[in-house]
């Protein structure tokens, strides 16, 4: 019984105890790799990264290219210093194939950016991709400079550019690797005889080397046949073109190319285009336009 009463008194006096013990502080917060990205940089593993880019992006002819996509990179301080952002540049090595294709990036830093990431901080930086010039599916690797520091891989992402409709890039027949395209101005021109003359009203043709060696270009010309719609009347014409002599692999060479071959008559016109060597001729792209006396009203191109 005096055992009992002996473990019954010793238990009242540890409550009292804990009674008179002060309130736990809560833990500090820890870094966990759930909370900072996952992929940790080589030359500073307390830097971690995460990419995030659009996976398919849509070709428009009247640009001769992609949209411009954004791409995000996550970046997580996992150290004890801050780390400097300031100035962060994210450039991309693109792959068509295993054609390498040029590819400046933009590097314009928005405002809401921090200059800086405190240990324990995720922040996101923004930068845009480049326009890329033939539908089909691309690899990208997205590599990072911070300030003074060598540019380092972050990620990779594929980026599939979707085509549709009748103006896309055509192969040329008798060059293999050679990808023709042709783009409006989607301002349109003023229907006078003066400015139509001098070139106001002009298309954008593109060249592009596809193939992994270099491509010869041979002389080559636009052709324009342009009939009015629901009638007889048309014209055509032809504008010269000077590539360079060559293209290296993954390279465009783009022109400027007036449409002097319009008829002074009320009316809509078909125009048909094509790049024409020697001994072919490669179907661009087909247009429509209005036709009005007014000098002063610009006309939209459609469907473009």
């Amino acid at each position: 019984m005096r055992c009992v009463r002996a473990m019954l008194a010793l238990g009242f006096v540890a409550c009292a105890e804990s009674r008179t013990l002060p309130p736990a502080q809560p833990a500090p917060p820890t870094i966990t790799a759930a909370v900072l990205p996952g992929y940790t940089l080589r030359s500073n593993p307390a830097i971690r990264v995460e990419i995030h880019a659009p996976r398919v992006s849509a070709y428009r002819a009247a640009t001769l290219g992609s949209r411009t996509e954004t791409v995000e990179l996550a970046i997580g301080n996992a150290g004890t210093e801050p780390i400097d952002l300031a100035g962060a540049k994210l450039s991309f090595d693109v792959r068509l194939g295993a054609v390498r294709i040029p590819c400046a990036a933009r590097n314009d830093v928005p405002k809401r950016e921090s200059p800086a990431l405190q240990p324990g901080q995720r922040a996101v930086i923004t930068r845009d991709l480049c326009s890329l010039p033939l539908p089909g599916d691309y690899a990208v690797d997205a590599r990072l400079a911070l300030p003074g520091h060598e540019p380092e891989h972050v990620g990779s992402f594929p980026l599939t550019v979707g085509a549709h409709g009748p103006n896309v890039p055509r192969a040329v027949q008798d060059q293999p690797g050679l990808f023709a395209a042709l783009g409006g101005d989607p301002n349109g021109m003023r229907f006078t005889r003066q400015e139509r003359e001098s070139g106001a009203y002009h298309v954008m043709v593109r060249l592009t080397n596809a193939s992994t060696v270099p491509v010869h270009v041979r002389r080559a010309q636009v052709v324009f046949h342009v009939t009015r719609a629901g009638h007889a009347i048309g014209c055509e014409s032809s504008h010269d073109l000077a590539p360079p002599p060559e293209l290296e692999p993954g390279d465009s060479w783009l022109s400027q190319v007036p449409v002097t071959c319009l008829i002074d008559v009320k009316g809509r016109y078909d125009i048909h285009a094509a790049f024409a060597t020697e001994d072919e001729e490669t179907p661009l792209a087909d247009l429509s336009v209005e036709v009005t006396s007014d000098p002063l009203l610009y006309l939209p191109i459609i469907p473009w």
